[in-house]
């Protein structure tokens, strides 16, 4: 579970979770190492790493992911351009994922 703790994004501190969860599912370890924090900067690149890796992500795949990333920014227009576009680094597509990955952090 991802658990969000920026407001701006929608989060709240996760003590308000065990103030709602029945007493007995908390004894039984519902939370025991279940949620991974995402945190606000300047800790929010970390909080987003180590929730990749809490979901099975490695460097390597991390890596060829990106590279496949970055080859098919190179490759692709915006719809309706007929010009070519500046090979994308990659950050501004890593911005839009985790924008888009937000929500679902909420969990």
């Amino acid at each position: 579970m991802a658990h969000e703790n920026d407001a701006v994004r929608g989060g709240c501190i996760f003590a308000h979770f065990f103030e709602v969860t029945p007493r007995d599912l908390i004894a039984d370890g519902l939370y025991h190492d279940l949620a991974v924090g995402c945190h606000a900067d300047p800790h929010r690149q970390v909080s987003i790493a180590l929730l990749a890796q809490a979901l099975g992500a490695t460097k390597q795949t991390a890596q060829s992911r990106v590279r496949r990333v970055t080859a098919l920014a190179r490759t692709t227009q915006p719809r309706g351009s007929s010009s070519k576009t500046e090979p994308s680094s990659g950050d501004d597509l890593a911005e839009a994922c985790e924008e888009s990955a937000a929500p679902h952090a909420q969990m």
